[in-house]
């Protein structure tokens, strides 16, 4: 969320970015040029309105629901990051399991995150709309897929400091992360 359009890497040059305490979030945001800001979610709302940030990222029902977007004037999605969810279990108790468990597991994983990516594409459209009736001069738009290729180029600063920060096992989990995401994109 901004009060000025966000669509260049020279619009977050020193923009007061509200993030959620996660280093790899704040270090996207600063690959930008902006300056993350970790407040308690609690406290944003208030922080937009006394002008200590200057904008914040949320899906969008999360500008609804707090009511956020009645501080700013634009809502950008630029797409930094994917929306993941994750069915996770302990490996030691999975391996306990037998094949057969173990299959229906993988099965209602799978059936679970899809029907969370559809839920929330669906609730964000819902609270769109919401946002939009009670405030139409609101500006709600996506990046281009040409307007996100500068913010993606930088992509690699930050996997080398997730590689880092995450230790020896991180650059596969990356790459295993990354093909998971590509053949879900490419099953749309």
């Amino acid at each position: 969320s901004s009060n000025k359009p966000l669509r260049k890497l020279e619009d977050f040059k020193n923009f007061r970015m509200r993030v959620m305490a996660d280093p790899l979030l704040a270090e996207i945001y600063k690959g930008y040029g902006a300056v993350p800001q970790s407040i308690p979610y609690a406290e944003v709302y208030s922080a937009l309105q006394l002008k200590q940030i200057d904008g914040n990222i949320q899906p969008l029902y999360g500008h609804e629901e707090m009511s956020f977007y009645e501080q700013n004037q634009y809502l950008t999605n630029p797409y930094e990051m994917p929306f993941i969810t994750a069915f996770v279990t302990n490996l030691d108790w999975f391996n306990t399991q037998t094949p057969a468990h173990q299959a229906i597991i993988e099965e209602v994983s799978r059936e679970a995150i899809g029907h969370t990516i559809e839920f929330v594409d669906k609730l964000n459209e819902e609270r769109k709309a919401k946002m939009l009736n009670k405030r139409p001069d609101l500006i709600i738009s996506e990046l281009t897929p040409e307007e996100q290729a500068p913010f993606r180029a930088l992509a690699g600063n930050v996997e080398k400091v997730y590689i880092g920060m995450a230790g020896p096992d991180a650059e596969k989990l990356l790459k295993e992360l990354k093909a998971e995401i590509k053949a879900a994109e490419e099953a749309k």
